[in-house]
């Protein structure tokens, strides 16, 4: 083999080499080497630079292999192809929802009510007014409006409060008209249902009820017409649930036989009732 040949031979092999692993920008540059040696030194020389170029383009093939390996192996840390980066708002933050709590009775409600006294039977037990009741409901005030006049001696004020009724202890379905029944109270002064409504309890409330729709008054009741409007059967008549513990609406249970105060909890109270 001649000098010639051996020449040509070594640049075929350098861009085999090439082309199998350089990018592109480097097989073109090493495909464009001028040949810049005289004939008459290029036999010498090749003899000492072949040694040196096979070392040289087989250290930078590895090197390009190599950077090619580990730039396929790095992970990818960026958003999938086609979607955009995305942050966690306040909305998408599970929440839990709050446990319900026992109603409340607003002390304003009392003081608006409770501006009389008055002299009342007692009875022995809650089940003992039961038995006097028309009606007995477990339920919650959800409504009040001005009520009618009465001519007792004076003309007497009242609201009537819509009750969304819950449970019936006794007494008859009838009286329950759309799920509710309609209780008139008595107030100070005309227009006391606005500041009633404002206040109105937010727990429960058991109501001993006396039928009234035959007693006469001046202007209408405050309830749907046909519907029967209701007092109550007694002072002690209304019990509201007031956090854990019970609150008569005008007597003060703690004044009463021991049977009404033998209950920790309106639950308990209502399970005493047979409800």
């Amino acid at each position: 083999m001649t000098e010639r040949d051996r020449e040509e031979s070594l640049r075929a092999g350098y861009r085999e080499m090439v082309d199998r692993a350089a990018p592109g920008t480097l097989r073109s540059s090493v495909s464009e080497i001028p040949d810049l040696v005289p004939a008459d030194r290029k036999t010498a020389l090749m003899g000492r630079l072949v040694p040196i170029a096979l070392a040289a383009t087989a250290a930078m093939v590895s090197l390009v292999v190599v950077i090619g390996l580990v730039v396929s192996s790095l992970p990818n840390v960026g958003p999938p192809s086609g979607s955009s980066p995305s942050r966690t708002s306040e909305a998408s933050v599970a929440t839990t929802e709050p446990t319900s709590q026992p109603g409340v009775v607003p002390a304003e409600f009392l003081s608006i009510l409770r501006f009389f006294t008055v002299d009342y039977e007692s009875h022995d037990s809650p089940q003992d007014l039961r038995d006097d009741s028309d009606l007995v409901v477990v339920g919650r005030f959800v409504a009040v409006t001005e009520g009618r006049e009465m001519p007792y001696g004076r003309v007497t004020t009242h609201a009537t409060f819509t009750v969304e009724v819950d449970r019936i202890l006794a007494g008859s379905a009838d009286n329950v008209v759309g799920g509710q029944v309609f209780l008139e109270l008595q107030t100070p002064a005309r227009g006391a249902a606005d500041d009633l409504r404002e206040v109105l309890p937010t727990g429960r409330v058991l109501l001993f009820l006396g039928d009234r729709s035959d007693v006469e008054g001046i202007g209408p009741t405050g309830a749907p017409d046909g519907a029967p409007i209701f007092a109550l059967a007694s002072p002690v008549g209304s019990i509201l649930e007031d956090g854990n513990r019970l609150v008569g609406l005008y007597i003060d249970l703690d004044n009463e036989a021991p049977a009404w105060t033998g209950q920790t909890s309106f639950d308990e109270f209502v399970a005493a009732m047979g409800g």
